[in-house]
This record gives structure tokens, C-alpha cells and sequence, in this order.
């Protein structure tokens, strides 16, 4: 294998001088952000490969690549199972696992201590990985190698046809085999013709499926059918530098790619398609309901998204909804909608628009009556007058809007192949950014009173920012939490009385970590101050107590905590919950816990005071918050006496419908069961969040004088505010004098 590095590189090395002594177009900028700190450039090299570089000053890592700088790739070659030739579909997903298993490029990339994979779509088989930005230059090289290598394809590097498929339609869901199998006659997205690669690759003595492998390689692995999306920390000219004299070097085959547009997509199917129901037995027991349209390709549509307007219209949930018809007849539990964004139903040709709705046993006994309520809810979407659906669609764009401006600043990985494909099929694509205001030192307060007038609880929550995150600052927050737990009660609670309920939390949102202490008391705004002083003054005890802190309790509260890490979750709930908030995050750590407990091992309780001393002296940034209650003596009557008994039986009632009922436009025009009488399945609730609207009128109130700046305008507070950049969490041993 270095031999044939070597060679290539020679290879390389021969054109470099050549390529970089042209000029390469700059195309247009993408769109972007306003709190995107990240710097991006289009480039069309002389033999037609474009490619998009991201310079990201903070980059993001996955799970497998924390701990240093990391870079990431996606590339694009306009070769997927659409160019398969007729009667051996099936044929480019031979090809992309002949390369993922070539050790050229795999191989290096792991030995590297990175990730990459290969996929073969309807459209493109995408290469993509993420190494240390160390190791870039060098497997730049060794995909290249890949890219152009045109060595002779034995016989024995062929797959199993038979596991092939087995891998390939596992990833398949039964809906889309079932409708390939439909797919009209010579249009691309039919069934595999597995049998016919089969039997050509056991009985043809000629190695004419290797031939036509090679074939399909040397046809569309050119420069011209390819796209690239680099993203590191270097700066665009450098990563341009890289471009060019890696990809620069790829030759062109001067053939245009195949056009997908030429075929209409109202024939993309047989009548059956349109004309058929399909039962299909589950393999997980659920029971759901799929109503698939065909329509044109949505990707034209790219800047109004009629597909995504039209699928929230289905999907929402307020009153008069199809969602709310069907759960309050205890018919359906969950019901989505819209274009999957898979190769098979959204693509050149055509666009498949799914709504799934899932069925309880009394909705499949009643799916007659089902599918008449989604019918009459579609006529009545249809039959709306644009006056009424524009202010929904404003709505909507605000929502997507702020998406835009304020999304998750993602890991390097998942954001290039992402861009790769909008840059490919999108003029302009969007990129997306999200971030976590930076409180300014000192302290600042938000004060309100309580939404409902007869609530004598007052909350107070003392947030500490401390920065971005990594696994040792997280565990030393941890045990710092756990070691002031008792003493926090015995002083606020049975020491001074200030409050009957007290605790501290360890904060992480999106990489950037603090900690918070909240307690509960019945006093009024005259107590809230005294509360709010007796939690400062715990907060500057918390060194002393750690102080004064004997080795030996250190040590236990810190093999406890270790023991908690490592304990098993109690249930599904609970592990689920902790991976979902590891994706939300965009961290993606699914074994922070481990992580923590090796990390713990080694602090120590002098660490732990340096720690303190450094972040909370010099460095505090505190947001105290703070609910005011109402004195119960001011209350004039039983507020639940006066109001509408909302019994919960309500809206559990089940109406008995007959499964071959007829739903007019009506119900869902008014919410109501007929057009003359309201439903009081609707009624309730609708009176239920009047009531509560007319209460949520939240004013911040001014505070009297003291060494904090009170907040009276939340919005205009947070444009004052810098912007973390979003940092990736780091290994364990990272210097803590990084984050204060």
C-alpha cells in the first residue's frame, strides 16, 4: 500500500505546478448567519470540481475526535444507483463497497485516530471524514489516491451479491421496496436486479461485472461530476491551497451529467401506486397508517418550502386540528408529515409527500372513519382562503428565521455533509448557526412577580456562568454540587429559616457550563432580599467550606460520585433522556459518564480550590432570577370556585363513532362536533387557555437600589451581550486556566 502511495504521490506532484499556476472562479458567497463566526468560500477549479471551504476559528468535534483541532470532508461524485445500467440496478452500491474496502484511504483515516465512511444514494456516493487537523494534508492525499486510481479489478475482490443485499436493504425500509417495485417501466428508481449481478458475477467467464464496474467508474469519477466541502480552523487561503493541489489534480472526463429532468414525474409510477392499498405486517407490532402523494420535485421550491408549510398545516396541534380529531376519539397517538430527505423520496424526478399516522386499536377498528377526517381536513386546507393561511405562513418564516439566525452551532462532520448536498442542489445554501450569550462580570437580575395571584411560593435562582465546558470542569462542578448539598440545607433552610427547599445544579447548554442554586420560600418580596443575601453569603462560604474539608470526607464524597457515574441507568426513560440531551447539545459524548468517573480519579481537593478561587473571585458572572409571590391574606375568594370545573374525564371522553362516517368541513372550521353546537371536548380547553392568556402578561418590575443592575428589558439586554463562540468539549486533561 505505501508503494502505491508513493506513486500516486509522484503523480500528484507532477500536475501541482500546472494547476495552481491557473486562476480558479470564485463563485458566490453562501448566505449566512449574523452570529456565524465562521468564514466560508465557493470555488470552481479549472477541471470543473466546485468545491466549498468553511474557515471555522473554534471547530467542533465529534465524540470520537475531542481533544484537539479536528477537520472534516464531504465529498460528492455524481454516481448513484440512478445511473445503474438497465436490467443490473444495483450496480453502483457494488462499486462504493469496493472502495470502502480498498485500504488506501479507510485505513490511513483510522490509523489517524479519525472517521469516515462511504454511502451510495439514488443521485451521488458521498465520501466523508473527520481526522485531526494534523493528519489533514496526508489523507487529502490518500483519498485523491483513491479517487483517480485505475488499477485492474480481480475477481476476487467482488462481493457476496447475496450479503450485499442483505446489508443494502436492511437500510431500506419496507415502504420504499414496496414502491420501487412499482416504479414504471424505465425510470431509474425501480427494485435492485440483484439476481442478474448474481448470476453475472458466478457464470460469466469473462469478468464482465467487473467490466462494467470500471465502466461505471471511469464514466462519472471526474472532476466535473464531483463536490467538495472542507471545513478546519486554517484560514480560507490555506484550505484554497489545499483544494487546488489535492483536487486539482483529478482529471476531467468532459461528459455532462445525466438529466434527470427529462423524465416526467406524473409517470414516475404505475397506476397501482395510485390505485392500491397495501397491507404489510409489522415487525415491531405498531399499527400505522401511510398516505403517500406523488408530486414534483420540491427542490425548486427551496426558497417558499410548500412542502414544509404544508406539513406543519397536517402536523399542528391546536384546536381544530386533525391531530386533536383523531386523539381525542382515542384513534391515533402521533401523526407526521412531510418529504423524507433520502435519496428515494426526494430527488431530481420526483417527490413523495408521506403522512403517517400511528393507530391505536380502536383507530384501526375505526379506519374508515380516519381516513374521512384526513380527507375533510385536507379539502378544508385546500379550500382556505390565502387571506387566511398567509398569517400561518408569516408565522412559520419568523420561526424558520430565527432557525436560521440562532441553530446549533454542529460538529464539523455532520455540517460538511450537509453543505456538500446544498451546494450541490442550491444556489445558495443556508448555514446555520447557534450560540449561548456571555453574561458580563458581575451581577444582574430579573425580577417579576407571579403570573398567578394566588401562588405564595417566591423562587430565586442564582445562575454562575463559568464558559465553555470540558470533561474535568464538568466533573469538578459535579463533586463541588455534591459536597455542598447538606451544607446548603443546614444553613439557608434549618439554620437561618430563609427558605423550606434549596439546591444546586450543574448547568450545560450547548458547551457552555455553570451552576445554579434555587430555593423555594413562602415570604414575599421583602423576604425574597433576605433570601437572596443569606444565598450570597453561602456563595462566598462555599471556599471556606471547602477548606475546611477534612482528606478523608473529600475522598468519600468523591468515590460516591464516581460510583453514581458508573451505576447503570435506573430505566429506558432515563437513558434515553441522556442521550437525547448529549444530541441537543451537539456534543454527541454518549459516554460522558465514563469520561467523568476516569476524570474524577485524579482531582484533587487543592485543584478544586484553585478552581474556585480562580472562577468565582475574579471571573463571576451571576443572573439571579427572581418570582415573587402573592401574601395569601390578599386572597379574596376560592379562585377554583369561580372557574369552570376542567375535569380531566372531558377531555378523555371518547366519542363512539361509527367506522363509516362521513366528516363534513365544518367540525374542523369551528372546532366543533356540528356546525350549530360546540364541542365540549374544545370548549373546555379553548376557555382554559383564554383564561390563562388573559393572566400571562409577565412585567419585569424595577428594583430598589443596590450593587446589582436589574434588567427591565430582556431583549434589548441580550443585544448588548458577546456571543460564545461553540466550543467543542475537550479531553479531560485540558488546562483548566483555559475556560476562566
Amino acid at each position: 500500500m505505501a508503494e502505491n502511495v508513493d506513486i500516486e504521490r509522484e503523480n500528484l506532484q507532477v500536475a501541482i505546478e500546472q494547476v495552481l499556476s491557473h486562476e480558479n472562479l470564485e463563485t458566490d458567497v453562501p448566505d449566512q448567519s449574523e452570529n456565524d463566526k465562521k468564514s466560508y468560500k465557493s470555488i470552481l477549479l479549472q477541471n470543473g470540481l466546485k468545491a466549498l471551504i468553511v474557515s471555522d476559528p473554534d471547530p467542533v468535534s465529534t465524540g470520537d475526535s475531542v481533544g484537539y483541532k479536528t477537520a472534516a470532508l464531504a465529498l460528492t461524485v455524481d454516481c448513484g444507483s440512478f445511473k445503474d445500467p438497465q436490467n443490473y440496478r444495483g450496480l453502483t452500491h457494488v462499486l462504493e463497497h469496493l472502495l470502502h474496502m480498498d485500504g488506501i484511504f479507510t485505513s490511513h483515516v483510522k490509523q489517524c485516530g479519525g472517521f469516515s465512511n462511504v454511502r451510495a444514494d439514488c443521485e451521488e456516493t458521498m465520501f466523508y471524514f473527520e481526522v485531526p487537523e494534523l493528519h489533514l494534508t496526508s489523507t487529502l492525499l490518500h483519498l485523491t489516491a483513491l479517487l483517480i486510481k485505475q488499477d485492474v479489478l480481480e475477481r476476487e475482490r467482488l462481493p457476496i451479491i447475496a450479503d450485499l443485499r442483505q446489508e443494502v436493504e436492511d437500510y431500506k425500509a419496507q415502504r420504499n421496496l414496496l414502491l420501487a417495485s412499482l416504479a414504471a417501466d424505465n425510470y431509474p428508481h425501480g427494485l435492485y436486479d440483484w439476481d442478474n449481478l448474481a448470476e453475472l458475477k458466478e457464470k460469466d467467464p469473462e469478468d464482465a461485472l467487473a467490466a462494467m464496474i470500471q465502466q461505471l467508474r471511469r464514466d462519472n469519477y471526474a472532476a466535473n461530476h464531483m463536490h467538495v466541502c472542507l471545513q478546519a480552523s486554517l484560514s480560507l487561503k490555506e484550505l484554497e491551497q489545499m483544494i487546488c493541489r489535492h483536487f486539482g489534480v483529478i482529471p476531467s472526463n468532459g461528459m455532462a451529467s445525466v438529466n434527470l429532468t427529462r423524465f416526467d414525474y406524473r409517470t414516475a409510477f404505475r397506476p397501482e401506486f395510485h390505485e392500491n392499498v397495501f397491507y404489510v405486517t409489522s415487525s415491531d407490532g405498531g399499527c400505522r397508517l401511510d398516505l403517500t402523494w406523488l408530486l414534483p420535485s420540491v427542490r425548486q421550491y427551496y426558497r417558499s418550502k410548500p412542502e414544509a408549510f404544508l406539513a406543519y398545516l397536517l402536523s399542528q396541534e391546536g384546536p381544530g386540528s386533525l391531530c386533536v380529531y383523531l386523539r381525542h376519539r382515542r384513534w391515533s397517538v402521533h401523526l407526521l408529515a412531510g418529504v423524507d430527505d433520502n435519496g428515494f423520496d426526494l430527488n431530481s424526478i420526483y417527490s413523495l409527500f408521506k403522512l403517517s399516522i400511528h393507530l391505536t386499536d380502536e383507530g384501526y377498528k375505526h379506519i374508515d372513519g380516519v381516513l374521512a377526517a384526513t380527507f375533510a381536513y385536507i379539502k378544508l386546507i385546500a379550500a382556505s382562503d390565502a387571506a387566511v393561511l398567509r398569517p400561518l405562513y408569516d408565522k412559520q418564516q419568523l420561526i424558520e428565521e430565527a432557525r436560521f439566525r440562532f441553530q446549533t452551532h454542529r460538529a464539523a462532520l455532520y455540517n460538511v455533509q450537509d453543505l456538500v448536498l446544498s451546494s450541490k442542489y442550491y444556489p445558495e445554501p443556508q448555514l446555520l448557526e447557534d450560540s449561548v450569550k456571555e453574561l458580563p462580570q458581575g451581577g444582574h437580575c430579573i425580577l417579576c412577580n407571579a403570573l398567578n395571584d394566588r401562588d405564595a411560593n417566591t423562587v430565586i435562582m442564582n445562575y454562575y456562568q463559568i464558559g465553555p465546558n470540558t470533561i474535568r470542569v464538568q466533573s469538578i462542578l459535579d463533586l463541588m454540587m455534591q459536597i455542598l448539598e447538606d451544607p446548603i440545607y443546614e444553613y439557608l433552610c434549618t439554620q437561618e429559616k430563609l427558605c423550606y427547599e434549596v439546591y444546586a445544579r450543574v448547568r450545560l447548554y450547548y458547551g457552555i457550563v455553570g451552576y445554579s442554586i434555587t430555593a423555594s420560600s413562602h415570604q414575599t418580596k421583602k423576604g425574597a432580599k433576605n433570601l437572596e443575601r443569606g444565598i450570597d453569603q453561602f456563595h462566598h462560604a462555599m471556599l471556606q467550606i471547602l477548606n475546611k474539608m477534612r482528606d478523608d470526607e473529600f475522598l468519600r464524597s468523591k468515590e460516591k460520585l464516581i460510583q453514581a457515574k458508573l451505576a447503570p441507568d435506573e430505566n429506558l426513560a432515563m437513558e434515553s433522556d441522556r442521550h437525547w440531551e448529549e444530541i441537543i447539545n451537539g456534543d454527541f459524548l454518549f459516554d460522558r459518564n465514563q469520561q467523568q468517573a476516569d476524570a474524577l480519579h485524579n482531582i484533587t481537593k487543592e485543584e478544586m480550590i484553585s478552581f474556585m478561587v480562580d472562577t468565582d473571585a475574579a471571573h463571576c458572572r451571576k443572573l439571579s432570577i427572581q418570582v415573587i409571590g402573592n401574601p395569601p391574606t390578599e386572597w379574596a375568594y376560592d379562585w377554583a370556585s369561580e372557574r369552570t370545573n376542567y375535569s380531566s374525564d372531558v377531555f378523555l371522553e371518547t366519542h363512539q363513532t361509527p367506522s363509516s362516517v362521513s366528516v363534513s368541513d365544518d367540525q374542523f372550521a369551528d372546532g366543533s362536533e356540528n356546525g350549530d353546537e360546540k364541542s365540549t371536548s374544545f370548549s373546555w380547553e379553548e376557555s382554559l387557555y383564554e383564561d390563562l392568556g388573559s393572566r400571562l402578561n409577565l412585567v419585569l418590575l424595577p428594583r430598589d437600589g443596590d450593587d446589582m443592575h436589574t434588567i427591565v428589558d430582556i431583549d434589548e439586554f441580550k443585544t448588548s451581550l458577546d456571543t460564545y463562540p461553540r466550543k467543542s468539549i475537550r479531553f479531560q486533561n485540558a488546562p483548566l486556566t483555559d475556560f476562566k
